[in-house]
């Protein structure tokens, strides 16, 4: 039920923008709908013609010499050079008995 409301209030306002003349036949209802206050609930990653935005933090925390180029890899044996498609990181802190838990649990999930 709470769709339908929601569906119903998109549904007039759209109405609304129409006869107002704010959308017009060769609108893009997607991209007017996004570009309004409130709306931006979609995920912009999967809905943008634009080239992804990340930036990478760790230049910034840690310079040049960042931490995370001197990560080393498990592999297979005779594998280190075979390409993988996925990529498991294990971010914990092997100080603590939840650190060490949590990367026993990561290895057998591998």
């Amino acid at each position: 039920e709470a769709l339908l409301n929601a569906l119903n209030d998109e549904t007039q306002r759209l109405q609304e923008q129409v006869y107002f003349g704010q959308i017009k036949s060769h609108t893009d209802v997607l991209d007017k709908l996004l570009s309004e206050a409130g709306i931006q609930r979609y995920n912009p990653r999967i809905i943008s013609d634009n080239k992804p935005r990340f930036i990478s933090l760790a230049m910034f925390t840690f310079g040049e010499a960042s931490i995370l180029n001197g990560i080393n890899y498990l592999h297979s044996p005779g594998t280190m050079d075979d390409l993988k498609p996925v990529t498991h990181l294990f971010a914990v802190d092997i100080t603590l008995a939840s650190g060490i838990k949590l990367l026993r649990q990561g290895f057998n999930y591998l």
